[in-house]
Order: structure tokens, then C-alpha cells, then sequence
């Protein structure tokens, strides 16, 4: 078990900076990560989903949509033949600078979207900041169902991705509690309450969902019936959402260590140290762990033992979950300098320039990166030829 405690009080206070600068975009104007709380409200940064050559997102403006790769090199008027888009209203005005940080009600009634959509059989599903999860034909994007039915009602607001598995949704919420709805009906099947709000990605293997809360410990739950499995204290709250590979479990926290323990029973295999903290979520590889941070560097780490295998250092910090392509690792800077990477040794082999800033986890299909930029475009970047393919902006009416 860990040893090391950290007082709560000071990593709370820590966890509210960075996702005041980081997460809800509301810091002094004129900075370069948001317009101060005077100005717009809050802003996600969606990630990608798809299906034959079709990507979906939650936009910057509230609406979860469908691009058709294809279409959008030929630049085909919004909307084609398979795109769609689905405007979500904020059933409740949200606070920008998060969950108990005010400084005022969101300016916009459009739902903030920072989970990045899922999928199964025929369905889209997003979850939102206002605290509801929204089922829409992936064909159509005709609404299936919304849960909690009721306008009023509300899960607490959503910021992590949801998950898919054996017929369910898993998704946890700054309410603390963790949900599981049935993905067919949206009927809730149970819930699992947590000390503290769940502002990370659950993650399933084998029947059992793995969670972080802010009350620094991680969850083991049953799948099938939300009873809890097992329970660890942490140094300190998750940066990263965890990742299950092979028999570890695989995350940041705010200790700035990335951290190895048991799916079994949570006990520490290894501990890597970064200069920073590890925000996005680690890629796994075989044996190999790819982790960006915020120290500017990517490092590729043994999964066994957790040793440095090599490491790329770039001129700013990484938010971005990477992509994997072959023998390529594909990531993006916050500043929106894409790299390519030769995954075995880290050394750089192309560079994209992206000419905004960037937030969201990558997507890749074959050589195509999509990347969802704060400047609401989304960028097609063939890594072959190494340019931008297409782009398209997400909040055009």
C-alpha cells in the first residue's frame, strides 16, 4: 500500500489551480489559456471517436456532431450525407471556473462537453458538464434517450469519458458518485458514492471498474452490481484517468509520479518520477508505457519494472493524450506543435504545426491524426505527408 500522505487540504488547493487554468479555461484576460470570468463561459475540448471514416466529438459551442472525413477534404457543405450534428442546452447554468470555484454562471446556454463521445452497436454516447448523458443514433444523431429523464434532474457535472462495457455505461461525477446505466434503455442500474468529486475516466477489466476520486483513493467496483471490491489510499489525487494493461493499473497523480500498482489488490508495483505531473493518459504498447507530462517531456517506460527507456523533450508542456501509429507515437504540445516519434527510440522523425493551442486527446485512422484545437477547428493531418489534410470549424451556424 502507499505509505506517503500528503495533506489534503494542499493538494485540493493545487487540484483547483491547475483545473482553473487547465481544465475550465477561466483565468485573468489576457492570458493564453481562457478570457477571465467576465468573458465567455466554459469551453471542453472533446475528444474523437469514429467509425468507417466517419469522427465524432462533443464541439467547443455545445453541440456533439459527425464529420465525414471524406467530406470534409472535399469540402462539401455541412452537412453531407453521413454528418449530423445535435445542439445540447444546459439544463443548468454552469459555473466556469469548475465545481466549487465561483466566479459567476456561465454566459453560455449551451452544455460544456470534456468528455469525449463513446460508441456501441448503433448508439453515440456523450456525457456533459451540466450532469447528463445523452444516447443519439449514430446515423442520424436523432436523440435516444437522456438520462436523468428529467430537465431538472441532474448526475453532477461530468468532465471524464465515459465507458462502454457488457451493455453499460460507467461514468463518474463531481457529485463523487460513480453511475452505471444500462447503454440500451439509460435505466440506472446502480451508483457507488465516493468521498470526494470524480473528475477522471473509470476503466474496466474483467468484470471490475476501476475509479479515482478526489478523496485520493482508487476504486475497485464490480461491474455487475457497484459493490465495492477493494479500496487504496493515494499519495494524492489522479492527474490521469487509469489504464488497465496486462495486470496493472496505470496513472498519474499530483505527487508528479506515475504510478504502477495490482489490479488484483492495488499494491504498488513501481513509481516513476517526473519533473511535473503526468495529466494525460499513459498508451500502453506491449511492454512499453508512453506517458507525456507536463515537464515538456514524453518518456516510454518498462511496464514491468518502470524503468526509462527513452525520452523526447519538447519546448512546452504535453496535455494531450498521444496516439499510436505502428511503429510511430504521435503527440501534440499544449502550443499545438505536433511530433512524430519513433516509438522505439523516441527519436523525432516529422513535425505538424497546428496554429492553436491544444487540449484534446488525439485520434488517429491509418495516417490521419485528428486533432480538436481551442480554436474550435478540427485538424486532419496526414503524419505521412506531414500537413494538414483538411480543417473544419465546429461552431460555424
Amino acid at each position: 500500500m502507499f505509505v506517503a500522505k500528503i495533506n489534503k487540504i494542499l493538494i485540493l488547493s493545487a487540484t483547483f489551480v491547475i483545473l482553473g487554468l487547465v481544465t475550465v479555461a477561466c483565468v485573468a484576460p489576457g492570458t493564453s489559456m481562457g478570457t477571465g470570468c467576465g468573458g465567455p463561459g466554459a469551453q471542453g475540448w472533446s475528444g474523437f471517436t469514429g467509425d468507417d471514416g466517419v469522427i465524432y466529438l462533443g464541439s467547443m459551442g455545445g453541440k456533439v456532431m459527425a464529420l465525414d472525413s471524406s467530406s470534409r477534404s472535399r469540402g462539401i457543405t455541412f452537412p453531407d450525407e453521413r454528418e449530423w450534428e445535435f445542439g445540447i442546452k444546459s439544463s443548468a447554468p454552469a459555473n466556469p471556473c469548475g465545481p466549487m470555484m465561483s466566479c459567476g454562471p456561465s454566459a453560455s446556454p449551451t452544455a460544456v462537453i470534456y468528455g469525449t463521445p463513446v460508441m456501441s452497436d448503433d448508439l453515440v454516447y456523450v456525457g456533459t458538464y451540466s450532469g447528463r448523458v445523452y444516447a443519439l443514433n449514430s446515423l442520424t444523431g436523432a436523440l435516444r434517450w437522456v438520462y436523468p429523464r428529467e430537465s431538472h434532474e441532474t448526475l453532477g457535472a461530468i468532465v471524464g469519458n465515459m465507458i462502454v462495457a457488457d451493455d453499460t455505461i460507467f461514468t463518474g461525477s463531481s457529485n463523487g458518485m460513480v453511475y452505471a446505466l444500462d447503454s440500451v434503455t439509460g435505466d440506472r442500474r446502480w451508483e457507488f458514492k465516493t468521498d470526494e468529486r470524480i473528475w477522471v475516466s473509470p476503466a474496466f477489466s474483467d468484470g471490475v471498474v476501476y475509479i479515482g476520486s478526489y478523496d485520493n483513493k482508487l476504486y475497485a467496483i464490480s461491474a455487475k452490481d457497484g459493490s465495492e471490491l477493494w479500496q487504496i489510499e493515494l499519495p494524492s489525487a489522479m492527474t490521469s484517468s487509469p489504464v488497465v494493461a496486462e495486470e496493472a493499473i496505470l496513472f498519474g497523480t499530483f505527487d508528479r509520479n506515475l504510478y504502477a500498482v495490482s489490479k488484483v489488490d492495488g499494491n504498488v508495483k513501481w513509481n516513476f518520477g517526473g519533473g511535473n505531473w503526468f495529466w494525460a493518459d499513459p498508451v500502453v504498447d506491449g511492454n512499453v508505457v508512453y506517458a507525456t507530462c507536463f515537464d515538456h517531456n514524453v518518456y516510454a517506460l518498462d511496464i514491468t519494472t518502470g524503468k526509462q527507456l527513452w525520452r523526447f523533450t519538447s519546448d512546452d508542456r504535453f496535455v494531450s493524450k498521444p496516439v499510436l501509429s505502428g511503429d510511430l507515437l504521435v503527440v501534440i504540445s499544449e502550443s499545438g506543435e505536433l511530433q512524430v516519434l519513433d516509438a522505439s527510440n523516441g527519436e523525432r522523425r516529422k513535425t505538424v504545426q497546428i496554429s492553436s493551442e491544444v487540449m484534446a486527446p488525439l485520434y488517429i485512422e491509418g495516417n490521419v491524426v485528428y486533432v480538436h484545437a481551442r480554436d474550435s477547428q478540427v485538424y486532419a493531418v496526414d503524419i505521412q505527408a506531414e500537413k494538414v489534410m483538411w480543417k473544419y470549424d465546429t461552431d460555424i451556424e
